[in-house]
């Protein structure tokens, strides 16, 4: 596959997001706020709050019920705007664009999924993301959510 072009991705983590609704809503309401949170802070509760508050997919935000085979597209887009999370594990209602509840996450052992994410945005696109990740697990299952995290390029 030819690398995709991409913005310079020197990218800097937790950067703010502005303009994002779910962003300035989750903010208001005292809800944490995932797009800013670190993410070795963020639980599966975290998720499920998130998903409550029913936040339409958009420029900055993706859901994915499964692995995508186009991760490399999705990617690079966010980080060709002004960055986003992706949620891997979390389906959508039909047509709604938005999140079903509660996430089942998906079945995956997460070293080998986090070394796949990671290959993705080095070998895949031009030039290289370096997009956070964070596996949460699904309590009382195998399964996990998968965030990706990308910052907007420069």
């Amino acid at each position: 596959m030819a690398p995709l072009d991409c913005i310079d991705a020197s990218l800097t983590p937790r950067q703010p997001i502005g303009g994002n609704k779910y962003w300035i809503d989750m903010e208001e309401s005292g809800s944490p706020h995932l797009i800013n949170m670190p993410f070795d802070e963020i639980t599966y509760s975290h998720v499920l709050k998130f998903c409550d508050g029913q936040f339409e997919e958009g420029i900055d935000l993706d859901y994915k019920s499964d692995f995508p085979s186009d991760l490399e597209r999705i990617l690079c887009a966010l980080a060709n705007t002004q960055g986003g999370i992706v949620f891997i594990g979390i389906a959508e209602s039909d047509k709604s664009r938005l999140p079903i509840c509660p996430p089942t996450g998906i079945d995956s052992d997460p070293d080998v999924t986090r070394q796949r994410i990671l290959n993705i945005a080095f070998d895949a696109i031009y030039p290289p993301l370096e997009p956070e990740i964070k596996m949460v697990e699904v309590p009382e299952t195998q399964n996990c959510i998968i965030l990706i995290r990308v910052a907007p390029g420069d």
